[in-house]
């Protein structure tokens, strides 16, 4: 079988041949064959991708717009959640105002004492600032910290007591 020697198969056991050596792999090549020539469908242009990104970026939009229209707020008119995100951001606002004020007065003291800061002495001096604030928020913010964490345990208790009785009602 050398020199452009083909094998023939007989055209009856033709068809046979090429499907079984098409599913195991093996390429022949008839010197006709009996098969039609695959059509190539075109390849897409980046503008006909654009489009379809396009279509299915606007289809998912507006199944999350229906998403969210048969979602209800779980906020009631009346609820206390404003004045449980207030707490939590007045606690904060004046947690950092302290540790700014600290790190100020720390900082301002260290150049006063050595007459310059250098980046170091600035590191030191916030790390200082940070645990001296600390202790400070500790006595000096405890009305708003205990009022922040009160809201933050009766939100608890009340998600607590709603997962119970939904618990409840499987039953």
């Amino acid at each position: 079988m050398s020199g452009g020697a083909s094998v023939r198969v007989a055209p009856r056991g033709l068809a046979t041949a090429v499907e079984v050596a098409e599913e195991v792999g093996v390429v022949i090549r008839p010197e006709r064959s009996l098969r039609p020539p695959l059509r190539r469908l075109p390849r897409p242009t980046p503008l006909a991708l654009e489009e379809h990104h396009a279509a299915v970026d606007r289809k998912r939009d507006d199944q999350h717009d229906d998403q969210e229209l048969e979602h209800v707020s779980t906020v009631a008119p009346g609820s206390t959640y404003a004045v449980g995100v207030k707490d939590f951001v007045v606690y904060t606002a004046l947690r950092l105002l302290l540790f700014l004020a600290t790190a100020a007065v720390v900082m301002g003291a260290w150049r006063l004492i050595t007459g310059e800061l250098s980046q170091t002495a600035s590191f030191v001096c916030l790390i200082a600032s940070f645990l001296f604030s600390g202790i400070v928020a500790l006595k000096l913010l405890e009305p708003q910290r205990a009022r922040f964490a009160r809201r933050v345990e009766d939100r608890a208790s009340a998600a607590a007591s709603k997962l119970d009785e939904l618990r409840s009602k499987e039953d």
